[in-house]
């Protein structure tokens, strides 16, 4: 009687609709360029398959169904034969990831149902070497009645259609991976057939040092696909007044379970906790980049002298002199970037490299900045606080200078400030740009995410220039050892300049003379560019940099929110709300009372150090041309490139080697 029923289901199905099918959209789907074999001469398709690729309508079909691969001839293939090895990825060839996963963290998933035939979805992982058609998976996730966070449809017969989604739990013991593979799959029961979807998404993972084959040893249980031989079993019945449905009617194998002692997290976690906050005009930019990997700066310099420690797994070893940790080698993926990793993964140039890595193609010269003429007299006052000095700045404080370019020609600014951020976006200069890499030797401003579980609570390097920003969702963000400090008369730091649409001045180093409006005695900057943005100006003044400090202001983002140690914004009890000011919080200004810097960053004292020495010891109070905010802007008297001191370098693994410079400054 059920197949009976199924039959007439499955014949309406067809008059109704050849479009009633699901994929899965969230984490993107691979893109449906075809695996070798497939379309061509000498292929299953020889007449090849008259579309331009990629062929993204075939992402809603079936390529399995009776537990056999899809005939050109059946209403779900469109025309196209399918492998015996397409419900593994749907014959889709592997593109790169494009999105990463944290284990212990939330995932979010969503498919869409063309039409919300009753049947089940699963969730599955693998780690393959062969990403193309993965053969070894473990299920992270069953959706009962493939059904989404919504819940199934009155009387439990039917998920809704369009869109479905769920946020779901990721594991806190899965490795980490360059390139892993998400598979979604769903099996309609309207049809004795049972259709078979599949829908394959490359991603990366975050998660635990382990290695894989390690991993695939204490995992269980591991789907080796088969065709569609794991979904055969008793067949629920989804009709009636009483359908079945529940995890105990789902098919294919359990969920994963590890048998092991969790592995200690991933890559490098630095010494200071979580990231921290940002502020005023906020530096973010469309594409918003991560900063480099953090350590708290002390309240003495680090030492100038570069680390000579070996590199860790995962770590970034494409740096003259670098060595990997053993038993790891560094591996070579371009001819700007190489890791440190157990095996080379496909697709890279491979060459070992621990004796040192070949230098990258060398960037062109940069352009030299040009002496500025001597500045005129100062103008008349205008704003407060007026210029503290009229005459020109002299050259730079009687100690030894940071670098080489004693030479590098000094740029008088005329109503110049220094504003104050910290919004844990991304920064700009941590994505993969070509201009950015050029100027820094290859690499990239390294990045950060929050490692959350019941082991595990701390921010680490993730070195993926490609991992969204944290305030879209993604998991990169700000590291936490990019704080400023200051020592003597100098503030050392991290800072965003004007957005120009070039990135060509990522990484690259300044020393400015300041204004000491505050009485704090610091004359003097050492700052390295490392994120762009619009940038804010006050009466006459405008921001010539946007210095990175926590508590200087939150902007409009709420990329903080999962900062272990951090309580900023008002919903988690926070003084700070991304959608206006508060009594205690300006949106572009920060903090309006030291006391918050122990109150929100109590569970990360360098940060809090960071936010009382600089924002509320360097930064001035007062009244701005917009209005009182309690922490004003600092006057910027002069500026010139550097060679970038080793203080700001090992903690943002960009060097500026180029000196690139843009026009990001026009007065």
């Amino acid at each position: 009687m059920l197949l009976q029923l199924l039959r007439l289901v499955g014949l309406f199905a067809l008059f109704a609709s050849c479009k009633a099918h699901g994929y899965m959209t969230r984490p993107a789907f691979r893109q449906a360029f075809w695996v070798d074999g497939v379309v061509g001469p000498g292929s299953l398709n020889p007449e090849g398959f008259n579309y331009p690729q990629p062929h993204d309508f075939q992402q809603a079909n079936y390529p399995f169904e009776a537990f056999a691969p899809t005939q050109a001839s059946s209403p779900g293939a469109s025309g196209m034969e399918h492998s015996v090895t397409s419900f593994s990825c749907h014959d889709m060839k592997a593109g790169s990831p494009t999105e990463v996963l944290v284990a212990g963290q939330k995932l979010y998933v969503e498919w869409y149902l063309q039409a919300n035939h009753p049947g089940d979805c699963a969730l599955y992982l693998s780690y393959d070497e062969d990403t193309d058609t993965p053969m070894n998976w473990i299920k992270l996730r069953n959706f009962v009645g493939c059904a989404g966070d919504a819940g199934m449809l009155e009387g439990n017969h039917f998920p809704p259609p369009g869109t479905n989604s769920m946020e779901i739990d990721l594991p806190s013991w899965l490795p980490s991976c360059l390139h892993c593979v998400i598979r979604w799959e769903w099996w309609g029961i309207h049809t004795e057939d049972m259709q078979q979807y599949a829908t394959c998404s490359d991603v990366a993972v975050v998660g635990t040092a382990e290695a894989h084959d390690t991993f695939i040893e204490r995992v269980s249980p591991i789907l080796h696909i088969n065709g569609a031989e794991h979904l055969r079993g008793y067949v629920r019945n989804p009709y009636g007044d009483a359908p079945e449905l529940g995890e105990e009617f789902v098919l294919g194998p359990a969920v994963a379970s590890y048998d092991g002692t969790v592995p200690p997290a991933l890559p490098r976690p630095p010494p200071a906790s979580s990231p921290p906050p940002s502020s005023p005009p906020p530096p973010s930019s469309p594409d918003a980049a991560s900063p480099p990997s953090a350590v708290a700066p002390p309240a003495a310099p680090a030492s100038t002298s570069p680390a000579t420690a070996c590199v860790a797994l995962y770590g970034n070893c494409a740096a003259a002199g670098s060595s990997c940790c053993g038993p790891n080698t560094c591996f070579r993926k371009d001819q700007w970037y190489s890791q440190c990793l157990a095996e080379c993964p496909d697709g890279w140039e491979c060459n070992s490299l621990d004796s040192p890595p070949p230098s990258p193609v060398a960037p062109p010269a940069p352009p030299s900045l040009p002496a500025s003429p001597p500045p005129p007299p100062p103008p008349s006052p205008s704003p407060p606080p007026p210029l503290s000095s009229p005459s020109p700045p002299s050259p730079p404080p009687p100690r030894s200078p940071p670098s080489s370019l004693t030479d590098s020609p000094w740029q008088q600014l005329d109503n110049a400030m220094m504003t104050h951020y910290w919004d844990c976006c991304k920064p700009s200069c941590g994505w993969n740009d070509a201009p950015v890499m050029a100027n820094n030797e290859g690499e990239v401003l390294d990045t950060c995410t929050a490692v959350t579980s019941g082991t595990f609570d701390e921010i680490v390097e993730i070195d993926i220039p490609w991992a969204a920003s944290s305030c879209e969702g993604g998991p990169a963000s700000m590291c936490t050892d990019q704080l400023p400090w200051i020592e003597g008369d100098t503030l050392y730091g991290y800072v965003a300049n004007q957005d120009t649409g070039d990135k060509a001045d990522c990484g690259t180093c300044y020393e400015l003379l300041f204004e000491d409006a505050t009485g704090s005695g610091v004359t003097r900057g050492l700052v390295q560019v490392t994120n762009k943005g619009g940038m804010g100006s006050d009466g006459p003044n405008k921001a010539v940099f946007d210095l990175a400090v926590p508590g200087g202001g939150f902007g409009d983002f709420d990329g903080c929110t999962d900062v272990p140690g951090w309580t900023v914004y008002t919903e988690d009890g926070g003084p700070c709300s991304q959608s206006g000011d508060t009594a205690s919080c300006w949106r572009y200004g920060g903090f309006g009372d030291a006391a918050l810097c122990g109150e929100s960053f109590h569970g990360d004292p360098m940060s809090q150090q960071a936010c009382e020495d600089v924002l509320f010891g360097f930064f001035p109070p007062g009244w701005q041309a917009s209005g009182y905010v309690p922490r004003g802007n600092t006057k910027v008297l002069a500026r010139r490139v550097i060679d970038c001191p080793a203080e700001l370098t090992s903690k943002s693994g960009i060097s500026g080697a180029g000196g690139g410079t843009t026009s990001d400054w026009g007065r």
